[in-house]
C-alpha cells in the first residue's frame, strides 16, 4: 500500500525501523534470562491477560510488513518468518531455566499473527478498492442479483 502524504518516505522508513525494533524486541523479551517472573509482577498473575498480549503483539508484528512492502512476495516471507519465530521462541524458552515455555503462548502468537494478517489484507484491498463490500470498489454490485444491476 504506497502511502500518498508528503512525509511518504519518512513515515515508510519510521515504520520498518519500528517494525524492526519491535522483532528484536520480542526475541530477546522471549529468550534473554529473567530475574524474576515478570507475569507475575506485571500481569499480576492474570494467565489470560499473558496470552492477549501475546496475540496483540504478533498482529501488530504481522500486519505492518503486509501494510508497508509493497512486493507480495516479501510481505510474505516476512509474515512467514514471524510465525515461525513465535514458534521458536517458545520452543527455545525449554533450554532457558529462567524462562517458561508454553504451548498455549506458541498458539496466541500463532492466531495474533493470523488476525493481523487478516486485518492487514483486509486494509489493504479497502486501499486499492477492491474490497467486495465497500461501496464504489472494483467489485461493488457483483454479488447482487443480475436484475438489480446497472446496465
Amino acid at each position: 500500500m504506497p502511502l500518498s502524504h508528503p512525509d511518504s518516505a519518512r513515515t515508510y522508513r519510521a515504520l520498518l525501523a519500528f517494525w524492526i525494533a519491535g522483532t528484536l524486541l520480542l526475541v530477546a523479551l522471549s529468550l534473554v534470562p529473567m530475574p524474576v517472573n515478570l507475569n507475575a509482577v506485571l500481569l499480576l498473575g492474570v494467565a489470560p491477560l499473558d496470552k492477549a498480549l501475546h496475540a496483540a503483539f504478533f498482529a501488530l508484528l504481522t500486519a505492518l510488513p503486509v501494510l508497508l512492502f509493497r512486493s507480495g512476495l516479501r510481505a510474505a516471507l516476512s509474515v512467514a518468518a514471524l510465525m515461525i519465530l513465535g514458534v521458536t521462541t517458545e520452543y527455545l524458552q525449554l533450554f532457558n531455566a529462567t524462562r517458561t515455555s508454553s504451548i498455549d503462548d506458541a498458539a496466541a502468537n500463532l492466531v495474533g499473527g493470523c488476525a493481523g494478517l487478516a486485518c492487514a489484507l483486509t486494509l489493504r484491498c479497502i486501499a486499492r478498492g477492491r474490497f467486495p463490500l465497500q461501496a464504489g470498489g472494483r467489485n461493488a454490485g457483483r454479488d447482487a442479483p443480475p436484475e438489480s444491476r446497472a446496465r
